[in-house]
């Protein structure tokens, strides 16, 4: 079971779904998205509160929203085809459209009763008493006018609605009924899911229990679906899980075909293995996954051993057999082969755990305290060959991971409470524990023998070491965050401002930047070189994990009262990044909605400006100092591409002429780049008619490209804005074919111009290297033209007079620079 293609994103939570055929349709606040497949067609706007619930009657789609209006649409047109409003005391629970009853939808409500309406006529054709207890959901049976109907108080009734007789009913014990189906292979049964997760098997026939499945969803089941004319059906839970049930010969009750599912709770735990395709993720629920970043592959469960044939056994729930919620999580890949090498210890418990994720379960041996110490922290060796725990009382154990045994303990010198952190550097010749004692600890490796002992002067409650650099961050219970060399056991940084605990830190791969997040949602970015705050920001749900991918290219989040794992971009690692002036308030962030927060009816303003978009936005007119020179931001390749492009041309000249390309008509002339364009003349360029000139100008005649078009009006107005970023989106060779192609006629007109805005751009010392590739191109193909026009003479000296000007204030800058470089290093030369 995978997933076949996911839908877009809608900007509201979305509370209800309908398949048909080749159509999704989607219920998003008070829009209804219609999809195909997997992309959004058009929306059905038309309703002022939230849209509750749905149900098609073949082209039409019956919507009801939060106000009690119902709209009847055609989903297929997006035309509203009728449209009334029920009472405003009924608080509809669920609807349907009764087989063969034209124009007609029964509602049910949280008073216990049911509505016909005809839809056509908008009124109501009849009202059924109901049984005194609040009306859940409600279903069709196979056969014609009979309708199952789930009550509050547990009971199921099955009801002739045609003449308002009750057939029969069916009892739970005193638990709600969340949702109903038949069974339609041929076996008169009826289906339901309840609150607590059991599933009950009821017989039509017999009017008696078949039989019931309690746990089997760990929590509510929301839906349940049969195949037509198949032994399986669907479940789906709250517990964050679908399950494809089958229904053997030998057997009425049915057994788990295949299932699939995700954590039913927040994860605790967060880390990326081995390189950034998967993320091994330990959640509150009890159970460790392995997500891929990456891919369509669905996510797997590490495996406990058989809980559930232990669970179906002893009557109970899986979630009650398996191990506490995991407290701190450690692998090494180096014999990921071989044995156990992703190691966990839990929640009040002394016992820790080897898993292989190659395995993708639990295997032996478990590591137990001898003391009945809980466990608290968790390390592996580089080696891959041995395990640290660190306990509530402070003491530090080593074990094997192949045979389990107890290697050795610390000497002296363990921590007065409890270890919140240990670590193992990248040579593998030291362990570093951080506790609660405000104590920073070294130790052998092997020996566990203590090295070097650091005050840090206050509780340490997080941890997060850089292998690469032996940095190692530390937040403190005084809400500072510090840094530490340990090769040189000095405190290198220390950043203040936090207003809340830290629930996750995190280094970049070069160890530059270091991120921090708190439990009141703020994040903020360290930067370890200039020791700033460069980035500061809250999340609309607090972090509770992260993890920073090897690569760098992608961070991961869990957040509270979110299942989900949240991958962000490091916009630093894929372009440039400007940096911002820290505001005095972090900037808002929302976390994409999940399932845990509902504010349809709220406005939203999100705004997303980018960085790009705000370099782009700048106003570069003005210099810092007229001293500064200014390259442009393309590529240097492009620059450099331009300089020699008959070398390019020469070398990837086919060895087979190519073949001429189909030309357009003559009458629509188009111009030469990437993409192409057709010739439009400017709207104020008037062409003399025959009347008013009997001389034929053929320079009139001749198109004129959006390049020239754009630079005379740059040279009247003086504004070359425009003008420069069509050459900055131009590519090498269609700026060297617009060299190439400058009109000599009308003396020199086009070879003036562009000497003229050679001559602005070099004034103003932007787009320095623009400047120069471009001037190079220019003499070397116009060259001839300009010795033959003395004007054109007299603006290629004014051209060489500011190249020499902006050229010697450079030349004198590096010289001064490379001289003051030279005295300070004491080089003579």
């Amino acid at each position: 079971m995978g997933v076949v293609r996911i839908g877009p994103q809608f900007p509201k939570r979305v509370r209800c779904v309908l398949f048909l055929g080749k159509h999704t349709l989607a219920a998003a606040g008070t829009d209804i998205h219609v999809c195909e497949f997997n992309t959004l067609m058009y929306s059905l706007k038309g309703h002022q509160h939230k849209v509750t619930h749905m149900v098609d009657i073949g082209d039409f789609l019956v919507s009801v929203d939060a106000g009690n209006v119902v709209i009847v649409w055609n989903y297929k047109t997006s035309l509203e085809y009728s449209r009334f409003e029920l009472p405003r005391y009924v608080h509809l629970s669920s609807l349907i459209h009764p087989d063969t009853y034209i124009n007609k939808v029964l509602f049910s409500t949280a008073e216990g009763l049911m509505y016909l309406w005809n839809f056509s006529t908008k009124k109501e054709v009849f009202k059924f008493d109901g049984w005194g207890s609040p009306i859940l959901t409600m279903v069709q049976s196979p056969v014609l006018d009979v309708v199952a109907v789930a009550l509050k108080d547990g009971r199921i009734v099955l009801h002739n609605i045609k003449v308002n007789r009750t057939l029969f009913t069916f009892q739970h014990e005193k638990e709600e009924i969340t949702s109903l189906v038949f069974r339609t292979d041929g076996n008169n049964h009826l289906l339901s899911g309840t609150k607590s997760g059991t599933l009950t098997i009821w017989d039509l026939d017999k009017q008696k229990l078949v039989t019931s499945i309690p746990f089997a969803h760990e929590g509510s089941i929301v839906s349940l679906y049969f195949f037509y004319n198949e032994p399986l059906f669907v479940s789906t839970g709250t517990d964050n899980s679908i399950k494809l049930w089958i229904f053997d010969n030998a057997n009425v009750c049915p057994r788990i075909l295949k299932q699939q599912s995700g954590h039913s709770k927040p994860p605790v735990k967060l880390l990326f293995y081995g390189g950034n395709e998967e993320v091994l993720s330990a959640s509150s629920d009890q159970s460790v996954r392995v997500f891929p970043t990456s891919t369509n592959e669905t996510n797997y469960e590490l495996s406990q051993g058989n809980l559930q044939a232990k669970a179906n056994q002893n009557k109970q729930s899986v979630l009650s057999l398996k191990l506490s919620p995991v407290v701190d999580m450690a692998f090494s890949l180096s014999k990921e082969m071989y044995w156990g090498n992703v190691v966990t210890c839990h929640d009040s418990s002394h016992v820790g755990f080897a898993w292989m994720k190659l395995k993708r379960c639990m295997v032996d041996p478990a590591f137990k305290s001898l003391t009945n110490d809980f466990w608290t922290a968790v390390a592996v060796s580089t080696c891959g060959n041995f395990a640290y725990f660190g306990s509530l009382r402070g003491r530090i154990k080593l074990f094997n991971l192949q045979s389990g045994k107890r290697t050795d303990t610390e000497k002296k010198g363990g921590h007065s409470k409890a270890v919140s952190g240990l670590h193992v550097d990248l040579c593998n010749k030291y362990v570093v524990s951080t506790g609660l004692d405000g104590l920073i600890k070294i130790w052998g490796r092997k020996s566990l023998t203590l090295r070097e002992t650091i005050d840090n002067g206050a509780p340490i409650t997080k941890s997060r070491l850089s292998l690469d650099t032996n940095l190692l961050a530390v937040f403190c219970d005084s809400l500072v965050l510090k840094v530490y060399h340990l090769t040189t056991l000095s405190l290198v940084r220390v950043f203040n401002g936090h207003a809340s605990f830290a629930t996750g830190l995190a280094f970049t791969p070069d160890s530059r930047w270091l991120i921090c997040s708190e439990g009141n949602g703020n994040v903020r970015v360290w930067d370890l070189p200039s020791s700033r705050c460069i980035d500061w920001f809250r999340v609309s749900s607090p972090i509770v994990a992260m993890d920073m991918s090897p690569v760098g290219d992608v961070l991961v989040t869990s957040h509270v009262g979110r299942r989900g794992l949240y991958l962000w971009a490091n916009a630093n690692h894929f372009g440039k990044v400007f940096l911002k002036p820290i505001p005095a308030k972090p900037r808002e962030i929302g976390v994409p909605t999940e399932g845990t927060v509902d504010n349809e009816d709220e406005p939203t303003n999100d705004k997303d400006e980018s960085d790009f978009a705000l370099w782009e936005n700048m106003d570069r007119k003005a210099q810092l100092d007229r001293a500064l020179v200014t390259n442009s931001a393309v590529p240097k390749t492009k620059w450099q591409n331009l300089l020699n492009l008959e070398l390019i041309k020469e070398r990837n000249k086919p060895k087979l002429p190519p073949k001429k390309p189909q030309n357009a008509p003559f009458f629509l002339p188009t111009l030469p780049g990437l993409t192409p364009k057709f010739i439009t003349a400017p709207e104020d360029e008037v062409i003399p008619s025959p009347a008013q000139s009997k001389i034929i100008n053929f320079a009139a005649l001749r198109p004129k490209t959006r390049f020239i078009t754009l630079l005379e009006k740059a040279d009247k107005t003086k504004n070359y804005g425009e003008f420069l970023q069509e050459v900055l989106s131009m590519s090498p060779t269609a700026i060297d074919f617009e060299i190439r192609s400058l009109n000599p006629d009308n003396d020199f007109f086009e070879l003036k111009l562009v000497m003229q805005w050679l001559k602005w751009q070099l004034e103003s010392n932007f787009h320095y290297d623009l400047v120069q590739a471009f001037l190079a191109v220019f003499l070397r193909e116009q060259g001839n033209l300009i010795r033959s026009d003395n004007t054109l003479r007299a603006m290629a000296k004014e051209i060489l007079e500011l190249q020499k000007k902006t050229w010697k204030m450079m030349q004198d800058m590096l010289r001064n620079n490379l001289c003051l470089l030279n005295f300070f290093q004491n080089i003579q030369t």
